[in-house]
């Protein structure tokens, strides 16, 4: 396939950095008035320090929940990738109403047609000669999706990390919903991806699924959590406010302004903290793995086994029967990845 035919099947970018800088700016600002609060858990604010740092090409994925994602790729560009060029790709039919959004870097594809993938590594790659440190963000989802569904991505992400040499992948995790405030909160996590034993299509594709995956849970179990410490406020996060009238009058009689849910909150935190939720989900699914290659009766002594120890809070359930240890050491590694990491859960 000749360039030129490979051109004709994208809207290109027209990346302007200034442009992309002043809208940065915009982004920043809007976020301060539709939010309470932009919330980033507490390990990725050091991991988001980092991004800036490689000489290589970055590739940012993020799950697809909402109409503000757009805008914020446009804050994570701005606020930890800002000596980077970028690119990013969107349904050409929507780019042609939003044509504004070719100057922040964003380049037309039609995501329903079978020669877009590699008109679209081809485009990616050639950014990437006009600037070794592109920034490349994607939606590997696609289409929208609710945060709890499971992450399914398309084989785009993962072609572009195979062909592109050196590149860097992290997986951004969002999130939106109402904590104590009238108005709404954004939380984001992020985590590397780390590159596959055999960096090929399927490799990655498992890699960024994988990490997603765990990525958005671990957000969802704080979220539901409603742990303020396990965040960071990046933009806002003062005290929740009821009506500006109503906070006056609370202030002139000495009362506190907003709803103070501390108490509450910390005696949520020690009965159900982020890890107590992280590991009720793990459990189901690593179970599901083991009643994937056993029979009933032998998946059933294990989980009850497990489930005993971890109840008593004692050393994870490693003591098995000794036909349950056989069969175990019959099957895959995969098996066996699978009960180790259930048995350790409550250690």
């Amino acid at each position: 396939m000749s360039d030129s035919s490979v051109d004709s099947l994208i809207l290109s970018a027209k990346w302007s950095a200034r442009l992309t800088g002043w809208f940065y700016l915009y982004v920043r600002r809007h976020f301060a008035q539709k939010f309470h609060a932009v919330r980033m858990e507490r390990s990725s604010v050091v991991l988001s320090k980092t991004l800036d740092d490689s000489s290589g090409p970055l590739m940012i994925v993020m799950n697809h929940c909402a109409w503000w994602d757009v805008l914020v790729f446009v804050y994570f560009y701005g606020a930890f990738v800002p000596t980077r060029r970028v690119t990013a790709p969107m349904d050409h039919v929507q780019l042609q109403r939003f044509s504004m959004f070719r100057r922040l870097g964003v380049f037309g594809i039609d995501p329903d047609s079978a020669r877009t993938l590699p008109a679209m590594v081809r485009y990616v790659q050639r950014e990437i000669g006009l600037d070794p440190r592109t920034v490349i963000l994607l939606n590997p989802q696609g289409k929208f999706f609710d945060v709890r569904s499971p992450v399914e991505i398309r084989p785009g992400a993962a072609v572009l990390a195979a062909k592109i040499p050196n590149v860097r992948v992290v997986a951004a995790a969002v999130e939106y919903g109402f904590w104590t405030d009238a108005r709404p909160e954004m939380f984001l996590r992020l985590r590397d991806v780390p590159t596959p034993t055999e960096p090929t299509t399927a490799g990655w594709h498992r890699a960024i699924s994988l990490v997603m995956q765990s990525n958005a849970d671990e957000l969802a179990a704080c979220v539901m959590a409603r742990n303020g410490d396990a965040f960071v406020s990046i933009i806002g996060g003062d005290k929740a406010k009821i009506h500006p009238v109503y906070d006056f009058w609370l202030r002139m009689t000495g009362r506190k302004v907003g709803i103070d849910l501390s108490m509450r909150t910390k005696e949520r935190a020690t009965t159900s903290p982020c890890a107590c939720r992280q590991s009720s989900w793990r459990f189901q699914s690593h179970s599901a793995v083991l009643r994937q290659h056993l029979d009933s009766s032998i998946c059933a002594a294990i989980v009850d086994s497990v489930r005993i120890h971890t109840a008593n809070d004692s050393t994870p359930a490693k003591r098995l029967s000794s036909r349950s240890v056989f069969l175990l050491e019959m099957k895959s590694p995969i098996l066996k990845r699978a009960f180790v990491r259930l048995s350790s859960i409550g250690a």
